[in-house]
């Protein structure tokens, strides 16, 4: 998701240790991972992707998505993957990149 007023690009879904952010293709300038999407009111795994302008801005969102993980403890409701089709009662994690 980007945001309008600042055109920043964040995470809008919850982040765990389970998401993987793959390079897309051969240029280093696209991730893609997969995650659970609760947009439409009901839990399903979704396919995101990503193109940057350049190298070093896909560098960053990778460097600052690797940050966030790595704040994550295991102890964390943020940290904890839901089982398929559940949603948990606690409120997503938002982790701006």
């Amino acid at each position: 998701m980007r945001r309008e007023q600042v055109l920043k690009l964040c995470l809008n879904h919850r982040l765990s240790h389970d998401i993987a952010f793959l390079p897309k293709g051969d240029t280093g300038r696209s991730f893609q991972w997969y995650a659970a999407d609760f947009s439409e009111g009901e839990v399903h795994q979704e396919h995101f992707a990503v193109l940057f302008k350049t190298e070093d801005i896909a560098k960053d969102f990778l460097d600052a998505a690797i940050a966030a993980q790595d704040s994550l403890s295991e102890n964390s409701i943020y940290a904890q993957a839901d089982s398929p089709g559940q949603v948990s009662s606690a409120s997503t994690g938002k982790f701006i990149i």
